[in-house]
């Protein structure tokens, strides 16, 4: 049973923030402070399972209108209360923690009423949407139209425009598609010095934008209210493709050509040795259901551990757009497959995963919820740096594990790849101790950052920086960089109330 405190909030608070918003924005009871105090991360998770009450959350207001927020905000900024908010929740960085960092209070501002119907242009292939607005009724509202985003994150089902843009948000099928923030027409802000309206439109830059720090800035300058984003038409054919490579390293050579050719691929994901077998495991889900599935996966983990980059891996790789488009991808991939060597599978293969790419957080949520320890870190990486970087990052979970005397699977994949670089994935899994938890979680975090950033790798490419990930933060940025972000903070939110304990490292 969770031992939670009363709210700090005063009856003249609570007063004044009903009078804020509609009926039912207001919420102080524990179930509901509780569930909005915690992200998506294992630690999270790890410390509910065990019992361990988060910072809590002094309430959760949930305006419905843009005018709501503004007024939310500016009571904050004159009481002196900290303001969290929250789209979808499923930051795993601590990036919608409650932190009140000197403030008498902290509310959560959840903006899950802001998903009114979008305005949706076809002629002009631009679309609103409100910050509340979840994956699924984005493409539900655009496919009516013969439209799409193309911005498929793991949290597609869970995660909300307002997130996508804080944390600089990277789907599935980005190496075609992009990302929400590169397709950033237009955006609406509250801060707590009144709201912004920025709109590019359809004008060239005429001169330096202070409002491109906006997306990436996790709730620490503003509210984002709503979005204004270019769309694309619908393919009108799709094809998936894989292959197995005899090696990590062909696999890799093969990825880089793939993604400096046009046409692009949308979805290009290869797999290590362990992560391949862990793959090809999962097409028991279907034969025998997820619980099934979690036993094969519970009881032959320990036979994943292995040297991964000498292991066969697999490639996942789909075209998407016109027919010729996809004919000529087809074709190239035919051709780089044969130039490396790799064995041609089965398209179903590839349709299996997509089927399946957003299963992977709830089998996540069941392995916690049964004592395992289950995290991911991830990176970007130039392609010249990507061998020494995966060893970097799998060493340091074998040194980690082998220091608490378990056996951890560890697999990875590339993802999220362009011209220039990819994303480095990591996957881990291991038993854990019953209370042992936050140590190991603690370490390992630090250990693995510090590996890769060593080695020449981002401390995030994908996750955001949130709470976790800002210890890294100045090695990682230019000095310029952090200035700039911490101009338009002052301005915007000289108080401090905007997520404080985020992004920006201490003073």
């Amino acid at each position: 049973m969770l031992d939670l405190r009363a709210t700090r909030l005063s009856e003249r608070d609570l007063h004044a923030l009903e009078g804020l918003v509609v009926a039912g924005g207001l919420r102080t009871d524990d179930r509901s402070r509780l569930s909005a105090s915690a992200g998506a991360a294992y630690i999270d998770l790890a410390r509910l399972r065990r019992g361990d009450a988060p910072e809590l959350a002094d309430a959760v207001v949930e305006p419905s209108t843009s005018g709501e927020v503004e007024s939310l905000l500016q009571w904050a900024d004159r009481e002196r209360v900290a303001v969290v908010p929250r789209s979808g929740g499923t930051s795993v960085v601590g990036g919608v923690d409650p932190l009140e960092n000197g403030h008498r209070a902290v509310i959560v501002a959840s903006v899950r009423r802001l998903s009114h119907p979008g305005v949706v242009r076809p002629e002009q292939r631009t679309a609103t949407f409100e910050a509340g607005t979840l994956g699924p009724e984005v493409e539900a509202q655009l496919r009516r139209h013969g439209l799409t985003l193309g911005h498929y994150p793991q949290s597609f089902e869970r995660s909300a425009v307002g997130g996508w843009l804080a944390a600089l948000s990277f789907g599935q099928a980005s190496t075609r598609y992009h990302t929400p923030a590169d397709r950033l027409v237009g955006f609406t802000i509250a801060t707590p010095r009144g709201m912004v309206r920025w709109d590019r439109g359809g004008r060239p830059p005429d001169g330096p934008d202070p409002g491109a720090l906006v997306p990436g800035s996790e709730g620490t300058l503003g509210i984002l209210v709503d979005a204004t984003l270019r769309v694309e038409l619908l393919p009108q054919a799709t094809r998936w493709g894989a292959a197995l490579f005899s090696t990590w390293e062909a696999g890799t050579a093969a990825v880089r050509r793939l993604v400096s050719t046009s046409p692009l691929p949308a979805v290009v994901r290869l797999s290590d040795g362990s992560e391949t077998d862990l793959t090809l495991a999962e097409s028991g889900w279907e034969a025998g259901g997820r619980f099934e599935f979690l036993r094969r996966i519970l009881s032959g983990l320990l036979g994943f551990r292995s040297a991964g980059a000498r292991m066969a891996s697999l490639l996942v790789v789909s075209y998407e757009g016109t027919p010729r488009e996809v004919r000529l991808g087809s074709r190239f991939l035919d051709s780089v497959r044969k130039e490396y060597g790799a064995a041609k599978l089965r398209q179903s293969i590839g349709r299996a995963w997509e089927r399946s790419r957003f299963r992977t957080p709830y089998l996540r949520d069941d392995l916690v919820e049964a004592g395992w320890f289950v995290e991911t870190f991830e990176t970007y990486v130039p392609w010249s740096h990507v061998a020494v970087v995966a060893r970097a990052g799998r060493e340091a979970v074998r040194t980690w594990a082998d220091r608490r005397a378990i056996r951890a699977y560890v697999g990875a994949h590339l993802s999220h790849s362009v011209a220039e670089g990819t994303s480095l994935y990591f996957t881990v899994i291991a038993p854990q101790k019953t209370g042992e938890e936050e140590v190991a979680w603690q370490e390992f975090k630090r250990e693995t950052a510090e590996a890769v950033v060593g080695a020449g790798g981002t401390v995030t490419h994908h996750h955001g920086i949130g709470r976790y990930h800002r210890p890294w933060v100045q090695r990682s940025w230019p000095a310029w960089r952090l200035e700039g972000l911490k101009a338009l903070k002052a301005r915007w939110d000289p108080n401090d109330i905007m997520n404080p304990g985020k992004l920006l490292p201490e003073a």
